[in-house]
């Protein structure tokens, strides 16, 4: 009797392996997709979180000295809202022993933090989120100006 010796040919072709390789990077595009989505509502969330804390320090000072922050020395003035305005306020505040606001420094979440203050009777505190589709119009959202929702400003204010 005569033995066929058969060659068996397991394995993948060229072809297959590159349509595998190609679904592979698909999936993976979309998943890194997604996932980018959720860190910017994080980002969001963490902003919107450390200005809630920093209007319960506000209201602290509020107690301490009986007027929104204004000056060092416990003192009603008036703050122009900005960047600097908060400078401002956060140093003020640290003057009159009242600490633990965020720091607004460049290229850090919190750089756009914002203050301004009317009178001492008064205040917004506001920070840019970063963008529509993240955490806007959430419960105590104030607008006012330089707070439009068109600039993905979420503020808080009294």
């Amino acid at each position: 009797m005569k033995t066929q010796n058969i060659k068996s040919n397991k394995g993948f072709t060229l072809i297959e392996m590159l349509i595998v390789i190609a679904i592979v990077a698909i999936l993976a595009g979309i998943v890194i997709a997604g996932i980018s989505n959720f860190r910017g509502g994080a980002v969001d969330a963490k902003k919107i979180s450390e200005l809630r804390s920093a209007q319960n320090l506000i209201e602290l000072y509020y107690a301490k000295c009986g007027v929104y922050p204004g000056d060092a020395n416990c003192g009603a003035s008036d703050i122009t809202f900005g960047t600097t305005g908060y400078t401002t306020m956060k140093a003020n505040m640290e003057g009159a022993q009242v600490s633990g606001l965020p720091d607004n420094t460049a290229g850090g979440d919190m750089e756009s933090l914002t203050y301004g203050s009317s009178g001492g009777q008064s205040y917004t505190i506001g920070v840019t989120l970063s963008g529509p589709n993240q955490v806007l119009n959430t419960s105590g959202e104030i607008d006012t100006t330089g707070c439009e929702d068109a600039q993905f400003r979420f503020c808080l204010g009294q």
